[in-house]
């Protein structure tokens, strides 16, 4: 990636995607705009950036707009967070070249799919305009409701949006699960009301308890008491699990992902993975946790066996990649790896 100004200059180089300042980038250009907002992080965003945006079906995308690439953990990032109302990671935000929204596409569903929501979006489809249509189009259809009161809500129109997302939480199932998530990541992410998103949370795990969807809401609700210093009521969230399930894999992948994302004491964090490597060495994204806690305690010989592990098990996997990439120039090139 390069800076903002020197890719406006370089008018006649090849597509490249912008590290720089959207601001700018806005009042510069006449080209409708692509936002990546992204993490290190996060693994959807790895994969997304390696199958396309770094790709050549991304130098296809920016034949026809200018390409921003905006790290979620950054002042510009939360500030894009803020002002299109991002909530879930990848997020690439489609703008005209004012920076009004025309769309978004939230997450990385695979590379064709993912070109043909951009496209999409390119259209007009996306709109909110087109979606009140879809909803009127077809009632009872409760993932148009919710695609709509998304859009609206990032727009602006809380009130309307909160009123439908309710409902749609209320009927419960996946579409009550995908609404509460909706409804309590636009709190702790774009609002920051890290209180009532601690709620909200706390009461998406009791009224999806025993579904698949109770979990993620207990990382959430975690997440909240994290960001309001409450540590022990955060981990005791995953120690509750746990103690009612020792042996189960995720509970233990869940306590130690969210050990090594918010820096807890990496002596205590390595026996957590360990102890989830105990009852399945094969969950490689607990081999990736264990190379980046040995990878932050300079142990970069037992970083690269961790990472070999994790890539061993998931070969095509991007995060992982890149933290192999990561290791390897820290420590210099070591044998077993599988080519990247």
């Amino acid at each position: 990636m390069i800076t903002a100004m020197a890719a406006l200059l370089i008018v006649a180089a090849p597509p490249v995607w912008i590290d720089g300042d959207l601001a700018s980038t806005i009042k510069r250009t006449k080209r409708p705009i692509l936002v990546d907002v992204y993490a290190d992080w996060c693994s959807p965003c790895n994969q997304l950036s390696m199958e396309v945006l770094d790709a050549e079906g991304g130098k296809r995308l920016l034949r026809r707009a200018i390409g921003v690439k905006v790290d979620f953990d950054t002042e510009q990032g939360q500030k894009v967070v803020r002002d299109y109302g991002v909530i879930n990671l990848p997020t690439t935000l489609v703008l005209d070249s004012k920076g009004k929204e025309m769309g978004r596409v939230e997450g990385y569903p695979g590379r064709r799919e993912y070109v043909a929501a951009v496209r999409a979006v390119f259209k007009g489809h996306a709109g909110v305009k087109n979606l009140e249509k879809k909803v009127r189009e077809t009632p009872g259809d409760w993932s148009a409701v919710i695609d709509l009161a998304q859009a609206r809500l990032v727009r602006g129109f809380e009130d309307d949006a909160n009123n439908d997302l309710l409902m749609a939480i209320a009927r419960g199932g996946a579409i009550g699960a995908r609404a509460g998530r909706i409804w309590g990541r636009w709190l702790m992410r774009v609002k920051k009301d890290f209180v009532i998103g601690t709620q909200h949370f706390l009461a998406m795990m009791k009224k999806f308890k025993g579904t698949k969807f109770e979990h993620g809401f207990r990382y959430w609700a975690a997440k909240g008491w994290q960001a309001q210093n409450q540590h022990a009521k955060a981990i005791a969230l995953f120690d509750e699990w746990i103690g009612n399930d020792p042996r189960n894999i995720d509970a233990h992948s869940y306590k130690s992902d969210f050990m090594v994302a918010n820096g807890y004491d990496l002596g205590v964090t390595l026996l957590t993975i360990q102890g989830g490597i105990s009852l399945d060495d094969e969950k490689a994204w607990l081999h990736y946790l264990l190379a980046r806690v040995h990878m932050k305690r300079h142990e970069y010989s037992k970083a690269s066996l961790a990472i070999e592990r994790a890539l061993g098990l998931e070969p095509k996997k991007a995060i992982f990649k890149n933290l192999a990439n990561r290791i390897e120039f820290k420590r210099g090139p070591f044998k077993g790896i599988p080519k990247r």
